[in-house]
């Protein structure tokens, strides 16, 4: 917004945000010399950040060259093209190298939680290590201590004993703009009142992303709705207003995710994630038996554990909305949203969406299902997964059922939907009790759509046969 008015108070640099980036930016700032101030748009009293919803753990590469070339093999096209420039990821190995020793400088603790990269078959993944803060016990009773909540607190500490000033429940509207578009300032609503401030050095943007703005989802993403576990108040606030003097959008449809839960009923409006094997939240080899002949390391998700195939895996299932499986659960992470929103170009639909996740009665015995260390149950909100098995009877999301030789549970796993899925017909007292194979038949459509779908097969097939024949 161009603006030449005066300014109500002026400082040398604005901070747009309060979580871990907006804090380490602020921290910075000071300690170069700098007057800071930070506006944060959620109350004091009820600040949750993704920093806190997050597990926190960070990359510190052990080798930078090493760390370069395999983060251009995620980014490489082909042998000139990246998706992103090679100077940015060089740039990226250097600094993340240095994490570990600048947390550690000001006094913050953190320990090795996997030592390679996701992608164990690139070159170069040895160096990727990761680390998990262990500063703070959480405030839900559990013991946990450090993750994301913990560092985010160490890193508020930190910024209170700079004097940083920081103002709660103030949203930042707009970038200000002299004539030549240098950015000079911010509009903000200060608790119903309009104010504009000065930044003679800079404003820094540190408001996250857009995972709660449906318009921008609906735009950016792939599928929708899409549901994010995180903090409701990542609107893409800060993505606008850049946008709007000038800045560039990049990579906004690239998205990092899982399976998550979502619980309609819960009174919180994104995903939850789910301990699909049982290892994130906590469980350990040291709380297993292990036959050295039949043990193995179970790569899952972000976690590395060695387990005994035979007696220790829980079963666990991804199926899509017709009971057929259609993947490995060793899954990667951060790369399964790809999988799961493709498109059967045949039938034009979204056959992984919604999915389902099917375990048996060890999965219950090893581990919460949703695991408490990262998400908002972080907060003390209620043992989510195991109330609503309770009341699944009543609910439209999990069902149980009984398989063959286990009690087991279905749940759907929060891939993205364009449409509810059908409720299983409850048996005694509300609750569904079927086997796999009637799972399989009660997603599927029904018989005279599948009926349809054939014919038309029959006649794209005729129609070809005479395309070729003429």
């Amino acid at each position: 917004m161009y603006y030449t008015g005066n300014f109500d108070e002026t400082v040398d640099v604005i901070v747009v945000g309060f979580g871990d980036a907006g804090a380490i930016a602020a921290m910075t700032a000071h300690d170069e010399g700098a007057e800071v101030l930070v506006v944060e748009k959620q109350r004091e009293d009820a600040r949750r950040p993704n920093s806190r919803f997050s597990g926190g753990i960070f990359l510190s590469p052990n080798d930078p060259d090493a760390a370069e070339h395999y983060i251009r093999e995620l980014y490489r096209i082909n042998d000139e093209l990246y998706e992103t420039d090679p100077a940015v990821l060089r740039t990226w190995a250097m600094e993340t190298s240095q994490n570990v020793a600048w947390l550690g400088s000001i006094g913050g603790t953190s320990e090795m939680y996997l030592d390679h990269g996701e992608h164990r078959h690139i070159e170069g993944a040895e160096s990727i290590h990761m680390f998990r803060p262990t500063m703070h016990e959480h405030p839900n009773g559990t013991g946990r201590s450090g993750w994301g909540w913990g560092l985010f607190k160490f890193l508020t500490e930190h910024v209170e004993r700079r004097g940083i000033r920081v103002q709660h429940d103030v949203s930042a509207k707009w970038l200000l703009e002299d004539g030549t578009g240098a950015v000079i300032g911010l509009r903000v609503n200060d608790h119903g009142r309009t104010r504009n401030i000065g930044a003679s050095r800079g404003v820094v943007l540190a408001t996250g992303g857009f995972e709660f703005n449906p318009w921008m989802k609906w735009n950016h993403l792939r599928v929708n709705p899409t549901h994010f576990y995180g903090s409701p108040e990542n609107t893409g606030d800060g993505i606008l207003m850049a946008t709007e003097v000038g800045a560039e959008s990049w990579h906004m449809n690239d998205c990092s995710a899982r399976v998550v839960a979502h619980f309609p009923d819960s009174g919180y409006p994104g995903g939850v994630m789910l301990d699909i094997w049982g290892v994130e939240g906590g469980h350990s080899a040291s709380t297993m038996t292990v036959r050295a002949e039949t043990a193995v390391t179970l790569a899952v998700a972000d976690a590395e554990v060695s387990v005994d195939v035979k007696d220790d895996l829980p079963g666990v299932l991804f199926v899509n909305r017709y009971g057929r499986r259609f993947t490995s659960e060793i899954y990667r992470a951060h790369s399964l949203y790809y999988e799961l929103t493709d498109m059967n170009t045949q039938t034009l639909e979204l056959p992984k969406v919604p999915s389902w996740y099917v375990f048996d009665s060890r999965r219950l015995g090893l581990s919460r299902l949703v695991p408490d260390m990262a998400g908002p149950q972080v907060y003390g909100m209620a043992e989510l997964l195991r109330g609503y098995l309770r009341a699944c009877g009543k609910h439209r999301l999990l069902v149980p059922m009984r398989l063959p030789g286990a009690a087991a549970r279905a749940v759907r796993a929060g891939a993205p939907v364009r449409d509810r899925p059908r409720r299983l017909p409850a048996g005694r007292g509300g609750r569904a009790g079927v086997g796999l194979a009637a799972l399989r038949r009660q997603l599927r459509e029904p018989r005279t759509v599948r009926r349809r779908r054939a014919d038309r097969r029959r006649r794209i097939a005729a129609a070809v046969l005479h395309l070729r024949d003429d």
